[in-house]
């Protein structure tokens, strides 16, 4: 069962995740390049190449953090949509419950990535 949740996200990370975030560095490099006239200076491309490795290292030692970010994403995006009335029907007040707890925990681990981001940056300054 394991294989196959870490094969269907790793195939997911080559079709989807990968290539979105080639696409969106590309659009971002090429708009700032023609709002500011120039491409970004060496320390700056020398400091985003370092932050990029680090967070390609963290994710493959880590994997199953990706897919946590993804599942928390979900879940918020998931939560926000009303309730309907079938749901509310068979699942009641566990479901506001789980929905709370899902919210809970998103925005603690929202508060943990953020915080660990700003220590990458405060490291990259250094």
């Amino acid at each position: 069962m394991l294989r196959a949740v870490e094969n269907s996200f790793w195939s997911l990370n080559a079709l989807a995740i990968q290539p979105g975030y080639v696409a969106w560095r590309e659009l971002l490099l090429h708009l700032s390049r023609r709002l500011k006239g120039a491409g970004p200076s060496e320390t700056t491309q020398a400091r985003g190449r370092a932050l990029f490795d680090d967070l390609k290292d963290m994710f493959e030692r880590q994997p199953l953090l990706l897919g946590g970010i993804g599942l928390a994403v979900g879940s918020v995006v998931a939560a926000s949509f009303p309730s309907s009335r079938l749901e509310n029907d068979l699942f009641g007040d566990s479901s506001n419950t789980l929905k709370q707890g899902l919210k809970d925990k998103f925005t603690e681990h929202t508060e943990q990535a953020v915080d660990t981001t700003r220590e990458a940056f405060e490291s990259l300054k250094d």
